[in-house]
């Protein structure tokens, strides 16, 4: 009788053990996961270069008029930093982080060449990558993210792998519609 006794632990429930291997194999899912967004989202320089030729294609070069001057993707269509932030006022200065309405989303998206069948590959130049996850942003928002990437490492990336550059005024868009699903379901 003087022996301590072990005591015996209840079972565990099978609801907390399944939820324990759910959450393990949710961990486990992450890379996975977190590498399709990233082939989704991404597109290499070389895997550009070869699509260059594709009429479908808009390259959209994120930077001011010298950045896209000193030289770009040849057939990249210049993209100012704040292209697609509605102002304030009407000045380009006291800009809100919000889409234009409707309508001058579209227009703008029409400027660029934007049409509904568009793959659209966004580069930044040397530090302009929070304005790009922006544009990308505001590119998915308008229903196309199937089709919209960013250039992996941007011109920078491109200029390591010895691609070409092109000083070429831009090029004529050619006329498009273009229709965002988000305003066919308002």
């Amino acid at each position: 009788r003087g022996v301590a006794r072990a005591e015996r632990l209840p079972p565990r429930p099978s609801w907390l053990m399944a939820a324990l291997l759910a959450w393990v194999a949710g961990l486990m899912a992450m890379p996975t996961i977190a590498a399709e967004a990233r082939s989704r989202l991404l597109i290499d320089a070389d895997t550009l270069a070869q699509q260059l030729d594709d009429p479908h294609l808009v390259v959209l070069h994120l930077g001011d008029a010298e950045s896209f001057a000193a030289g770009h993707i040849p057939g990249a269509r210049p993209l100012p930093p704040d292209y697609f932030s509605r102002s304030r006022r009407g000045t380009s200065t006291s800009m809100l982080h919000e889409l234009p309405d409707p309508g001058a989303f579209r227009m703008k998206m029409q400027q660029l060449g934007i049409a509904r069948e568009s793959k659209i590959v966004v580069v930044f130049g040397n530090d302009e990558i929070t304005a790009a996850t922006r544009a990308i942003w505001a590119l998915e928002a308008s229903g196309i993210a199937d089709r919209v990437a960013l250039l992996d490492g941007g011109l920078p990336a491109w200029k390591q792998q010895g691609h070409p550059l092109s000083t070429e005024p831009r090029p004529f868009a050619r006329s498009v519609t273009f229709t965002s699903s988000t305003s066919r379901q308002r």
